[in-house]
């Protein structure tokens, strides 16, 4: 590298005298830069070698350096007039030094470790070149640069006469940059007077975005431009409004956790984020950017905060696929454009609040009216679902009713997906069961797919629902008159679509239907009890209908089938000759080894004790009680719940008992074996008459038998006759 002493004693040639000349000339006849400089190009060219040309701008205030003019070998990467950051470059260096950079990447020493941002040149096949600072007014406003292939292309000479040359351009170009100064302030006002006039023209900023695109796009290049929404309050965030490249990250219009996201950085830090060649404004790591960068290879970014009275609203970013697409002005300039966009935001946001909020009253209303319409829900719970879809997103929704007398949980109304085992009309037990909390609480809870999966280790519905599919689940109380009535269970197949809103409109909604549900639990009560009331006077009818114990219960279950649905019944009694023993006397419907008519039932109190007075109700066959081990052996035939009562006087020993079973799991409850027991009081009595009838009918045929046979003895000769005659009245 030639020293400043051998630069300022070296002469100029006559040629590189006529070369300063034709650039003297060509600077005074055309005052525009850009116009002069393929002369410029020429004139040097006469006197020194080199395979590329170019000026470099310099912007102290923004610090950044453009490459304003080059002719020659390309290097990749490289744009015209485009803003880079000016750390790691060889401007950054001359600032505050007026003599000129000569570098040689052959030497041992490496010039990146100088100048990071040579990079570039180097693997364009650049091996030497020399840079001169062009300084005005004793500042530096530019650099000029000779790049050559070959190795030590830098002789005092040729430094001599680029720093003549630069003498030359730095008047021009400081010229140069304050005219692109005045015409760029000029473009800024101009785009963001049109963006104002856009964004006034609607408050429907989807019918706009793409022309508000176009001109954001005269100020800084994009190919992906997003204005995201982000609420801290439920930690969602959603890209409004997308142009350009397609992201799979976020869908627009699509709710998201802000928890590794760009606009969760922003609602925490609430700063410009960037990233572009040489400058990064964010530490850590943000997810989300690194999936932009794999998937789209969308490599520059700038993301501006949008604040709209003093709050945050969301954040305006841009994209590119070039790393050295953007710089500070570009920040500078995004900033500009968010704030000018922030009041039409806000005024969105807050249409939109609005909007939300009557729509929502509107469809709560309809659900009140279609929920009130009836009596009968079921002939309108569709109708109700698919008006509740409206405000809460689901792909299942149950609506169940406690049972006072069990505290069971009786799924009245579902609508949507199918969860095995849990259909239409199922019973569950309350303590096993995520609506226990909510019950108990009278408070409306959301678990996430995460909590659901740690739940299904232990309680079966989260089991199930999640492989059906459904990864969430929300349940609010139905509260009628101070208590909780019921529950309106809200699944969808999302991870974590419920959030504060949701919960909100939930109880809305429970709001809406609690009490149409508590009415038609009364009317359903009362109904159930009419029906109840018909069908015992049917069955009385039945069971004194006729005195033969086959007959009467052929009767008693016609009628009993429409009170308590059932796959068997069976009815045992006292052994006519051992009062200990039961014996089965009447079955119906499935068979089950060991328990047909005629056969004995072991006694599991004790041999020889008399039968308990008590009553049985067995669901999911779930018990462990020695009394009731006898009845599990339905379970082979896929009997799963049963409920038993005796016949008789709860004073006497029980003259047998009545029982039911069904395949179905929890089909039956305490309200069914209270109907079971009214109708065994109702039968018990037509069983005795049956039974005493059947003994008075042995006792006269036995009188009968008696008065024949001593008719028989009177009239008979001899023994012969008389043996004969008696052997055929035995048989």
């Amino acid at each position: 590298m030639a020293t400043q002493t051998e630069m300022s004693l070296t002469p100029l040639s006559d040629e590189a005298i006529r070369s300063l000349i034709e650039i003297g000339r060509a600077l005074s006849d055309e005052p525009d830069l850009g116009v002069a400089f393929d002369r410029v190009v020429r004139a040097m060219a006469c006197v020194i070698e080199f395979d590329r040309l170019a000026i470099s701008s310099v912007d102290l205030v923004n610090r950044t350096v453009t490459d304003a003019h080059g002719s020659g070998a390309p290097i990749a990467g490289g744009r015209s007039n485009h803003a880079r950051p000016l750390s790691g470059t060889i401007a950054e260096y001359l600032v505050s030094r007026t003599e000129p950079v000569s570098v040689n990447a052959d030497l041992r020493q490496d010039p990146l470790n100088r100048f990071p941002m040579l990079q570039r040149s180097i693997d364009a096949g650049f091996r030497s070149g020399i840079s001169v600072p062009l300084r005005s007014r004793d500042a530096l406003v530019g650099v000029l640069h000779v790049r050559s292939f070959a190795s030590d292309a830098d002789s005092p000479a040729d430094i001599a006469f680029m720093e003549a040359v630069g003498h030359q351009l730095a008047g021009p170009l400081a010229s140069e940059q304050l005219r692109l100064r005045l015409e760029q302030s000029a473009l800024e006002e101009s785009v963001l007077a049109e963006i104002s006039r856009i964004l006034s023209s609607s408050l429907r900023i989807e019918d706009m975005f793409e022309r508000f695109g176009e001109q954001v796009k005269r100020l800084v290049p994009f190919q992906r431009m997003v204005i995201s929404a982000a609420d801290p309050a439920t930690n969602m965030g959603r890209d409004e409004f997308v142009i350009g490249l397609d992201s799979s990250d976020w869908l627009p219009r699509q709710d998201n956790p802000l928890a590794g996201s760009l606009t969760g950085y922003m609602a925490r830090h609430i700063k410009a984020v960037y990233v572009f060649e040489g400058e990064e404004s964010f530490a850590g790591v943000i997810p989300s950017e690194d999936r932009h960068r794999e998937s789209l290879g969308l490599a520059s970014l700038i993301s501006v905060p949008i604040i709209g009275q003093g709050e945050l609203i969301g954040n305006l970013n841009v994209r590119e696929k070039m790393l050295s697409a953007y710089s500070l002005d570009d920040v500078r300039k995004m900033e500009r454009v968010a704030a000018q966009i922030a009041g039409t935001l806000a005024n969105r946001k807050l249409h939109d609040s609005i909007s939300r909020q009557a729509s929502e009253r509107e469809v709560l209303a309809e659900i009140g009216r279609t929920i009130n319409s009836t009596l009968h829900l079921e002939e309108v719970f569709e109708q109700f679902a698919a008006q509740a879809r409206k405000l809460i997103p689901f792909d299942r929704i149950v609506i169940s009713r406690i049972e006072a007398e069990t505290d069971d949980l009786v799924d009245a109304y579902v609508s949507g997906r199918e969860i095995e085992g849990y259909s239409q009309a199922g019973r569950h037990g309350l303590s096993s069961n995520t609506t226990s909390e909510v019950v108990t609480t009278g408070r409306s809870r959301a678990w996430t797919r995460t909590e659901l999966e740690r739940q299904a280790k232990d309680l079966d519905p989260a089991a199930r629902a999640l492989e059906s599919g459904l990864n969430s689940l929300l349940i609010t109380p139905l509260v009628w008159q101070g208590g909780v009535v019921g529950t309106v269970n809200f699944r969808s197949e999302l991870p974590d679509p419920y959030g504060p809103d949701e919960i909100r409109i939930a109880e809305e909604i429970g709001a809406q239907i609690a009490g149409a549900i508590a009415t038609t639990r009364l009317y359903e009560r009362s109904e159930r009890e009419a029906e109840i009331s018909k069908g015992l006077a049917a069955i009385a009818v039945a069971a004194a209908s006729d005195l033969q114990l086959d007959q009467i219960l052929e009767g008693v279950t016609d009628q009993l089938g429409v009170l308590i649905s059932f796959d068997r019944l069976s009815v045992t009694l006292q052994d006519v000759d051992d009062p200990l023993q039961l014996r089965v006397a009447f079955t119906h419907g499935i068979e089950i080894p060991g328990h047909n008519v005629g056969d004995t039932l072991v006694n599991l109190d004790g041999d020889g004790r008399p039968w308990s007075w008590r009553s049985n109700l067995l669901t999911g066959l779930s018990s462990e009680d020695s009394y009731v081990l006898l009845w599990k052996s339905g379970g082979d035939q896929g009997l799963q719940s049963w409920i038993q009562v005796p016949l008789g006087s709860p004073t006497e020993v029980p003259a047998g008992y009545l029982g039911l079973r069904s395949w179905k799991n929890h089909e039956y409850s305490d309200a069914d074996l209270a109907v079971l027991k009214r109708v065994a009081a109702q039968i018990a009595p037509s069983i005795r008459n049956s039974h005493l009838h059947g003994l008075l009918q042995t006792e006269a045929r036995e009188r009968e038998l008696l008065a024949e046979i001593g008719r028989v003895i009177g009239d008979a000769r001899n023994v012969s006759e008389l043996f004969s005659q008696f052997k055929d009245l035995a048989m």
